[in-house]
This record gives structure tokens, sequence and C-alpha cells, in this order.
């Protein structure tokens, strides 16, 4: 289980980066289209980004009753787990993330 709360962490965290790189790409004036295809190719690869077409959730906005609000559990969870080890605690990054998934808007690539 403590696998699992780690490995979901870092899946939060991916969600959230591909989601602001898209803003970005967006802001920026770049095709989201080529961003991703980039990334499947590139060190920016991540689950998330790559299956991107494919994720039924992938655009959504966060919502306490979709999967956004899932990974919001799921960043509970972790942070929770900080919480019970010894010498471990929340820092701001952990923070950013969780603020950023209870922000996210919907997007298009």
């Amino acid at each position: 289980m403590t696998v699992k709360v780690i490995n979901n962490f870092v899946a939060s965290a991916s969600v959230v980066a591909v989601r602001r790189a898209l803003e970005a790409a967006a802001a920026l004036g770049v095709d989201g289209r080529v961003l991703l295809d980039v990334m499947r190719t590139s060190s920016g690869g991540t689950w998330y980004g790559d299956h991107f077409d494919d994720i039924d959730w992938a655009r959504e906005g966060y919502d306490p009753e979709n999967t956004m609000g899932i990974l919001e559990k799921d960043m509970a969870s972790f942070l929770d787990a900080l919480q019970s080890a010894d010498g471990m605690a929340a820092g701001p990054f952990e923070d950013a993330v969780l603020q950023s998934i209870r922000r996210t808007e919907p997007v298009k690539p």
C-alpha cells in the first residue's frame, strides 16, 4: 500500500507538470499536439502525456467527484504517509502539486 501511495504521488505530479506544460504551450503560441508529440519521444515523456489522447479523463478540470478529484485524494494519502514517517514532512513541492490539482481547468491540446 505504501508503494501505491508513493507511485500515485509521482503520477499526480506528472499530471500537474503535463497540464502546466500544455498551458504554457498555449500561452507561448505552441501547438499542444506538437508539444505532446515531442514529449513522447524525448526526456519530457510521462505515462500521462504519452497516453493523453487515450485517457478519458485527461482533459477534465478539477471536480471532487471526477478523476482529478481522485488525484487530490491520492495526494492527501501521500501527505498522510509523510506525516507518519520519521523525519519526513511535506514541503513546498508537495503543497504546490496539491494546489495545482485543485486549480486544474479543462484543457484542449
